[in-house]
């Protein structure tokens, strides 16, 4: 049974593996006899297959190490790998090809008549490759500015000659490996050598072949790049030009933003990992980039060279020197990159003692994504700076300024002030109406962000608003954009395999068309500004050879060198344009949903400035504590989270942490009893606490609850590190117990701390209570006196009629009748009813008696009708 199940094991593999081989027929071509592959056409879709998921390398960026989005390692770089890159995999990988050695990189008459390609091929798929072999394959010069445009963009055609194939090994099985040594003439036959015959720039082609284990021959892996010939050893060599270009290079420091706060409250500064001490060790990105810059500060090159320098990395390098710490799995450890910040930054300061630095915008804040948004006010912030720390300048602990920073960490360098370099060179109008308005006079930026075609490398720019005129210095896009390479590419229809994906080659790339402009492009003398990428991953090797061959081109008189400062000191020329941002640009800006709790939080650090005051007894500016704030927006604003939102939200959720640390540190406190008013107007006491280092106004924000409303209180000042006891009027609508929440915020509407829980007994009515009972006891009243007005009326005698005989009157002083229950009759008669009357021989009524008594009244209605012609009877 075993051996049952193995073997059908074996057959499955089998057509599986010859699936992915024989999808489709092999074309009709004679097939070369060393490794089946037809030597002058190209393979078919079922030998190009397997090269989708070959490793192919790349020289100059990401070499030794797969690249993020903007240029980040995912690991350092490996100093002795030349080229490393994987390609975008669509099937298992079978080989990756490592070049550690390409020479020369620029052909010229004393360079020799041979290149050489030294590396190693790794079989890191999962079976067996068989007779595995290379060679070195080339195109047609590039001859015009679109030719060398696209052959950065995408890998021109490069099959115009191809020698014969170098056996490199019989087979390779898993994770082995076989080194490659392989030397061409330049000059020859199509079939031994690369045949150049002429100066110019050519596509060339590393072009490795294999035959995998149940499969067909195919290109396994590749390499695509450019090869500048200057002259050729006793052929033709290229003019001089007349007036030779300028070359002003930036030489960017900057890194992802890792400084969480200054201090963690111990006074030690605290990162968000230790990643930047790798960085600056032997062998890590910043280190290659400060050794590659001493080499370069010598000679002409020095005055080319403008170090360009992101504030935030001095201030984190500069904290690092005196100990610090750094999260990890949920908890803070110490660092481990002490003494190597103490290294990096020593030899920093000595480098750039009287050289150019360029300060960038603090922490490589994305200005053009912030102003889109309407967040004016942080990318302003982002070119001043933050707060230094009071150990920076003493003297001046509330200074702010990018170029202060620099100046204070590196005591004798000299900042170029008034010029900025924005992320990738871009621009729109709302961003450069703030550049000028701070006071910019020139600004890096690419030509796609002019809306008019720049004539010359310097050009005015249309500013509104009265603002002072700002130039712009065009960056080489070409350049530029060939430094800024590591992305796999695919090769287009035509060449030897049309599905395959192969790596460019960045630093050679950029010498290629840095040549191209000095020697080929007609000798405009136009200066040419190369920007790398910020955040620029290439090994040392690879630095120093892109700084020697522009020496070279010094030195040959092809370029003259150009310092940044001499640059922007020239006046623009031509009419003046307005900007233009470009959708490339506008695609790789940071996500709307980024900006937009930007905008947030910096909502939250503005109402929280705009409620601090100094406070005479700490002599602490609220400054002091809000631009930190600010700068940790910043760092989560920085463009070196282009295409890496998750790492943007974990930024924001820093800076998120330490606003609400600021909020929470003003709090309220209710009586922890529950509180029984004495009267209708008792306040009710509460406790303000400022733990803050500076005086905060604000405001008591009551929950609304039925039965009982809080009354007006003005604005509250808590001083520093202090409490203070606020009472608050209360008004009663009702008797009973009542639950009232209040919380603090700013005059702004920003909330502080916690909410507290009042909890209030009133055995009193309010106003409105008493007011409502009064009205219903006036309106009970007023009833009630109607009804005995209108008894009153009725027991009344009538008014109308004949006057009553004379003789009926009784005598002046004697005593009227006081009988009860006589009443006038409502027709006007001069009858009478009497309930009792008293003859005139009865008894005299004692002085009691002599009073009248309150009898019992009959209703007019219920009394009998009086007799016609009765007398009124009256006691004698």
């Amino acid at each position: 049974m075993r051996r049952l199940l193995s073997a059908i094991a074996a057959v499955a593999m089998v057509g599986a593996v010859s699936a992915l081989g024989a999808t489709a027929p092999a074309p009709a071509a004679q097939a070369d006899p060393r490794n089946g592959i037809p030597p002058d056409q190209p393979p078919s879709t079922a030998q190009a297959a397997p090269l989708d998921a070959a490793a192919v390398s790349g020289l100059g960026a990401g070499m030794g190490s797969a690249l993020v989005a903007g240029g980040v390692p995912a690991r350092p770089a490996r100093a002795d790998v030349l080229t490393q890159a994987q390609p975008q995999a669509k099937a298992p990988s079978l080989l990756r090809l490592d070049v550690t050695q390409l020479t020369p990189r620029v052909i010229r008459a004393g360079t020799g008549d041979q290149m050489r390609v030294v590396g190693q091929i790794t079989n890191v798929g999962d079976r067996r490759v068989n007779d595995i072999s290379m060679r070195v394959q080339r195109g047609n010069a590039l001859t015009s500015e679109d030719d060398l445009r696209g052959a950065i963009g995408e890998p021109a055609r490069a099959d115009q000659v191809r020698p014969a194939f170098h056996e490199v090994a019989d087979f390779l099985d898993p994770g082995q490996s076989a080194q490659v040594d392989l030397t061409i003439p330049l000059r020859g036959a199509p079939q031994d050598s690369l045949a150049i015959t002429q100066p110019g720039v050519y596509p060339l082609l590393l072009n490795v072949n294999g035959t995998p284990a149940y499969g067909s021959a195919a290109r396994l892996a590749a390499l695509s790049t450019l090869l500048p010939v200057l002259s050729l050893p006793g052929g033709q060599s290229t003019t001089r030009p007349a007036t030779p270009p300028s070359i002003t290079l930036l030489w960017p420091l900057a890194d992802q933003p890792r400084l969480v706060s200054q201090d963690d409250g111990s006074g030690t500064a605290l990162l968000s990992d230790d990643e930047l001490a790798t960085s600056l060790a032997a062998g890590g990105r910043l280190h290659a980039l400060l050794q590659a810059y001493g080499r370069a500060n010598a000679g002409p090159m020095g005055a080319s060279v403008c170090l360009a320098v992101d504030p935030d990395l001095l201030l984190t390098v500069e904290a690092m020197t005196k100990g610090y710490r750094v999260r990890r799995d949920g908890q803070t450890v110490a660092g481990t990159g002490q003494e190597v910040a103490q290294a990096w930054l020593g030899q920093l300061q000595q480098l750039t003692a009287q050289h150019c630095v360029l300060p960038l915008p603090y922490a490589d804040a994305d200005l053009v994504a912030l102003s889109r948004v309407g967040l004016t006010d942080l990318a302003d912030t982002a070119l001043t700076g933050g707060v230094l720390p009071d150990n920076l300048r003493p003297d001046q602990p509330q200074a702010r300024a990018n170029a202060t920073i620099v100046s204070s960490l590196l005591d004798s360098a000299r900042p170029l002030t008034g010029v900025v370099w924005p992320n990738d060179g871009a621009l729109d109008e709302n961003t450069l109406t703030m550049l000028a308005n701070h006071g910019t006079r020139a600004v890096l930026t690419r030509p796609d962000s002019l809306a008019t075609p720049a004539a010359s490398g310097l050009t005015p720019l249309a500013t509104s608003g009265g603002a002072a005129p700002v130039t712009a210095v065009r960056i080489d896009p070409l350049i530029s954009d060939a430094l800024a390479g590591g992305a796999v590419r695919r090769v287009p229809a035509g060449t030897d395999d049309p599905a395959a994906d192969v790596a460019t080659v960045s630093v050679q790339d950029a010498l290629a068309a840095l040549i191209f402009r000095a020697a080929f492009a007609g000798g405009t003398g136009q200066p040419l500004v190369v920007a790398p990428p910020l955040r620029w991953t290439a090994p040392q090797s690879e630095l120093t050879t892109f700084l020697q061959e522009v020496a070279g081109l010094y030195d040959e008189q092809f370029a003259r060198p150009a310092g940044l400062a001499d640059l922007v000191a020239d006046a623009a020329s031509g009419p003046a344009s307005t900007v233009s941002y470009s959708a490339r640009a506008a695609s790789a800006e940071l996500p709307r949903s980024v900006t937009a709790t930007l905008t947030e939080q910096e909502n939250r650090v503005r109402g929280l400035a705009e409620a601090m005051f100094k406070d005479d007894s700490t002599d602490v500016q609220p400054e002091q504590l809000t631009g930190p704030l600010r700068n940790g927006l910043l760092r989560a604003a920085s463009g070196a989270w282009r295409g890496n939102q998750p790492a943007a939200e974990a930024a924001l959720n820093t800076s998120s942490s330490q606003i609400g640390a600021i909020q929470g540190s003003i709090t309220i406190t209710s009586p922890t009893t529950p509180i029984t008013r004495a009267s209708g107007d008792s306040p009710v006491p509460v406790s303000l606490t400022n733990k803050l280092p500076v005086l905060v106004k604000v405001r008591l924000v009551f929950a609304h609850v039925p039965g009982i409303q809080p009354q007006d209180l003005p604005e509250q000042l808590v001083p520093a590190g202090s409490s203070r006891n606020v009472f608050v009027p209360l008004e009663a609508m009702r008797s009973g117990q009542f639950s009232l929440s209040v919380h603090l915020t700013t005059p702004g509407g920003v909330s502080l701390g916690q909410y507290a829980r009042l909890e209030v007994t009133s055995t009193n009515y309010g106003t409105i209570t008493l007011v409502v009972t009064g009205t219903a006891a006036a309106a009970l009243v007023l009833l009630l006196a109607r009804r005995i007005r209108r008894r009153v009326k009725a027991e009344q005698p009538a008014t109308a009629g004949p006057a009553a005989p004379t003789g009926d009157t009784a005598p002046v002083g004697a005593p009227h009748d006081t009988t009860p229950g006589a009443s006038a009759t409502a027709n006007g008669t001069d009858s009478i009813t009497t309930r009792s009357t008293v003859s005139t021989d009865q008894q005299q009524p004692t002085p009691e008696q002599d009073q009248p008594r309150a009898e019992p009244s009959v209703a007019a209605d219920q009394q009998p009708a009086p007799a016609a012609g009765q007398e009124r009877t009256s006691q004698s």
